[in-house]
């Protein structure tokens, strides 16, 4: 269509105008339940990709892998959906990859986990 910008393929690059665009993505979810006992073990991974913000590939960003576990225990003699969690985000405390044309803090923070590991605890109520 005339007047229009031409079509550019970003797939499995990184380019600091537009951001990261994996070919693929993976995500794993275990869960396993006994009881009031509950454990889940998440894991995200980011496979390397080329830089080409400034045309040809520039440089490569490295691969991206975290792991979060989960433990709960469902206190439903309290009451229904009462439910207590404690977990660690990004156990492995893995940074994101550095990235050398990022303009702002050498990652992209949208697609990595920024923060590194991180405790939690929750308690829920569902009602």
């Amino acid at each position: 269509i005339p007047g229009l910008l031409p079509i550019e393929d970003l797939s499995g690059v990184y380019n600091d105008d537009y951001g990261l665009f994996p070919k693929w993505r993976g995500y794993l979810n275990l869960g396993w339940a006994m009881g009031a006992f509950a454990a889940n073990v998440n894991g995200t991974f980011i496979p390397s990709i080329d830089d080409v913000t400034f045309g040809a590939p520039f440089g490569n960003v490295k691969s991206y892998n975290s792991w979060d576990l989960r433990l709960s225990y469902d206190f439903s003699d309290l009451g229904p959906g009462v439910k207590a969690s404690v977990g660690i985000n990004n156990f492995t405390n893995e940074d994101p990859p550095f990235i050398d044309s990022e303009s702002n803090q050498q990652r992209d923070i949208n697609s990595y986990d920024p923060i590194g590991r991180f405790y939690f605890m929750e308690l829920s109520y569902k009602f």
